[in-house]
């Protein structure tokens, strides 16, 4: 289900969604990925370059602020609050959800 979500993800954004590189790219969560309630939900994540995750991991010229502000943009404000509700719950993911949710990746953006 990683692999399908991360693809999913690249085939979205293509490019790092801050500085534009198209090379060295990595997934990040918008809402820690350390909160499971929210770790496979394709609205949380974020494709960027190494360098911009690495800045916004460090919280390094607001880069964290940068994101936000992009997936507000992108979600919507609505979405946005329904993860940041979801963060606060406990998730323990089911193999029949997860295996729905690697499908459902792999309709996305093709």
């Amino acid at each position: 289900c990683e692999k399908e979500m991360k693809l999913a993800v690249h085939r979205r954004d293509k490019v790092c969604q801050l500085c534009g590189l198209s090379e060295g790219l990595q997934v990040d969560h918008y809402i820690s990925r350390r909160n499971m309630s929210t770790y496979f939900e394709i609205n949380n994540l974020t494709l960027l370059c190494s360098r911009c995750h690495v800045n916004k991991s460090f919280g390094f010229q607001d880069f964290s602020k940068q994101v936000d502000d992009l997936v507000m943009q992108r979600e919507g404000a609505r979405v946005c609050e329904e993860l940041r509700k979801k963060s606060r719950t406990i998730k323990k993911w089911n193999p029949d959800e997860l295996l729905i949710m690697a499908e459902s990746y792999k309709k996305l953006w093709h």
